[in-house]
């Protein structure tokens, strides 16, 4: 997909990650358990 060394690849993978999917993944969690208490 990239065309970079495999360092480079790793870490823009790992930020990718840790930005979209990590902010994500806590939203729906915390509203996942705010939905259960009500």
């Amino acid at each position: 997909m990239f065309c970079l060394n495999p360092d480079s690849n790793a870490q823009i993978v790992f930020a990718f990650v840790r930005g979209i999917l990590f902010p994500q993944v806590k939203i729906a969690f915390a509203n996942y358990f705010l939905l259960r208490k009500n």
